[in-house]
């Protein structure tokens, strides 16, 4: 898991708990182009070959956790797959807005989304609960979204392609509060584990 933030400074700040995950450049071999336990590519299949994306695909919408009297939209992803076959790595967007507004399709995400496609990652950006007058949501709820979030790619996300233990986070302004606190927490979990 890598966790990259910017604030709106414009300086960033990088907390790595694991080594960096090397994301091969489409068309190279990969793990996920190689058979288990050889060295070369796979071989053609037409089953294999039908499950492959000739091209990007997304936004697809997903709720990453039911809160009772929250608004769906509030706790889901967009998931942006990049063209190629079978598990890629994660990018995490967390986008900003002081807690109070932002929404993971703002903030040229689909820009993030080509960028992520042409590392051979998918791009999944996260809509947190914001606090505003009328929510009632206040901090720690902001990070419990994060959380969920992330442990949904872990859980859900090799069904739809996604690497669920190779996961960078990323965010700007806010959304780099909450990746700081995430790798806050992973260490706290790591050393107390």
């Amino acid at each position: 898991l890598v966790l990259v933030g910017c604030s709106s400074g414009g300086t960033s700040s990088s907390s790595t708990s694991a080594s960096p995950s090397s994301v091969a450049p489409p068309g190279s071999t990969s793990a996920s182009s190689t058979m288990p336990g050889t060295s070369g590519p796979a071989p053609t299949d037409p089953a294999i070959e039908t499950s492959c994306r000739h091209e990007a695909t997304g936004p697809s919408t997903y709720v990453y956790a039911d809160r009772p009297g929250v608004d769906p939209d509030m706790t889901s992803v967009d998931v942006y797959l990049p063209a190629g076959c079978g598990q890629v790595p994660v990018v995490m967007w967390l986008h900003g807005g002081g807690w109070r507004r932002g929404d993971k399709a703002s903030g040229l995400v689909e820009r993030k989304a080509a960028w992520a496609a042409s590392l051979g990652a998918a791009l999944v950006s996260v809509n947190y609960r914001l606090t505003t007058p009328e929510s009632g949501v206040r901090w720690p709820d902001h990070g419990e979204d994060v959380a969920a979030a992330v442990a949904w790619v872990q859980q859900q996300g090799p069904e739809l392609e996604l690497g669920g233990s190779d996961i960078t986070l990323l965010g700007h302004s806010a959304g780099a509060h909450l990746v700081a606190i995430e790798a806050l927490m992973l260490l706290v979990t790591v050393s107390a584990g």
